[in-house]
C-alpha cells in the first residue's frame, strides 16, 4: 500500500472547489485491488462515496484522472475498482466478483481511523461505468444484495458494452430497481462496443424509473470537431498515473484530452445526478422540448452555437 497527497487546486480554472488536495490509497496490487481518492485540505467529517468502473484494460486512473479530480475537489470519495489483473486475465466472467471484492475492501478501510468516513455508511452510492465499466455496473445496481453492497441511488453508464464479451452481461435489465436514477450517453461513431447495449438496458428497465438516455453526435463549430467516439469519457491527467503502459494505457495517451464534452457536458450530467438524488428530486424537469423530443443543451467553448443532445425519456 502506498499513500500520497496531489498537491492540486483545480480540475477546472472557473471553478472553485471546495477542497485542495486529492489524498491517494493505492491498494491496487492485486485484480480484486482498487485505488482510493479522499478530500483533503480541509478534510470533511464525512463524504459521499463514488464508484467509477473502468473501460476494458483502464485500470491507470490517470485516464480518468480530471475527472476524479473534479470529483473528489467537490468533497466526494472516489473507489477506483481494478478488477483486471491485464488485458488477458482474468476472464470478464470474474469482472464482477472481482469489482464488488474491491468496493467492499474500499469500504471497510473507509471505516477506519485516517480516512474520510462515508455518509450514512455509503448509502447510497453512486456509480460511474464506462464501456466494460458500465456493464458491470448495470449488474451490480442489480445484484448489489448478493455482494452484500449498499443499493445505489445512482449509475451514470457512458458508452456501455462488453464488444465479443459476454461476461456480467444480464439476460433483461428489468430488475433494475424502479427508485434508481440512470443516465446513459451512447455515442454516434462508437466503432467499439456501440450502442446497443445501452439501450437494451433503457428499453428493459422499468419505465418508472427516472432514467434518461442521450444520443451524442458528432459536430464540428469554429474549427473545432467533437467526435462523439467511445472513449470521450476519458479525461487524462499525469498527476493520476499509476505507471501502467498497456494498450488501453498507451491508447489513451494518444487520443485521450480533457476538454468540452468532459467539462460541458458528461462531468455536468453527473454533478446533476448526484444533486438530484440528495434532494431526492427528478434529475431533469427543464429539458427543452419540441415536436415530442427532448433536448439538452451542449456549448462547445464560449460564444458558440449551442448543440441539442437528443434525449429519451421513457414513454418519449
Amino acid at each position: 500500500m502506498s499513500l500520497f497527497l496531489l498537491n492540486t487546486v483545480s480540475a477546472q480554472t472557473h471553478v472553485n472547489y471546495p477542497h485542495q488536495q486529492v489524498r491517494v490509497s493505492d491498494h491496487s496490487q492485486k485484480p480484486t485491488g482498487f485505488w482510493l481518492f479522499e478530500p483533503t485540505a480541509p478534510v470533511p467529517d464525512a463524504a459521499k462515496v463514488i464508484v467509477l468502473l473502468h473501460g476494458y484494460g483502464g485500470y491507470n486512473p490517470m485516464i480518468y484522472g480530471s475527472w476524479i479530480k473534479h470529483l473528489v475537489l467537490q468533497g466526494n470519495t472516489v473507489i477506483f475498482p481494478r478488477y483486471q489483473r491485464n488485458m488477458v486475465f482474468p476472464r470478464p466472467s470474474r469482472f464482477v466478483k472481482n469489482t464488488a471484492k474491491g468496493i467492499q475492501q474500499a469500504l471497510q478501510l473507509l471505516a477506519t481511523e485516517g480516512h474520510v468516513p462515508p455518509l450514512r455508511g455509503a448509502e447510497p452510492i453512486h456509480y460511474i461505468g464506462h464501456s466494460y465499466g458500465g456493464v458491470i455496473a448495470s449488474n451490480l445496481a442489480v445484484h448489489s444484495d448478493q455482494w452484500s453492497l449498499p443499493k445505489p441511488a445512482g449509475i451514470f453508464l457512458i458508452a456501455p458494452g462488453s464488444g465479443p464479451f459476454k461476461g456480467a452481461v444480464l439476460e433483461d435489465y428489468d430488475s433494475l430497481s424502479d427508485s434508481l436514477k440512470m443516465l446513459i450517453v451512447t455515442h454516434q461513431n462508437d466503432w467499439v462496443v456501440g450502442s446497443m447495449l445501452g439501450e437494451r438496458i433503457f428499453n428493459e428497465s422499468s419505465p418508472l424509473m427516472d432514467k434518461y438516455l442521450f444520443d451524442h453526435r458528432a459536430f464540428s463549430s469554429g474549427g473545432d470537431t467533437i467526435w462523439a467516439h467511445h472513449n470521450e469519457a476519458y479525461a487524462l491527467d499525469l498527476e493520476f498515473d499509476a505507471g501502467i503502459r498497456n494498450y488501453t494505457a498507451r491508447r489513451a495517451l494518444q487520443i485521450g484530452r480533457t476538454d468540452a464534452v468532459n467539462y460541458n457536458f458528461l462531468w455536468p450530467l453527473f454533478d446533476r445526478l448526484m444533486r438530484a438524488t440528495e434532494k431526492e428530486e427528478t434529475v431533469f424537469s427543464d429539458l427543452r422540448q419540441k415536436n415530442g423530443k427532448f433536448y439538452f443543451p451542449f456549448v462547445l467553448k464560449k460564444d458558440s452555437p449551442v448543440q441539442w443532445i437528443e434525449v429519451r425519456r421513457p414513454f418519449n
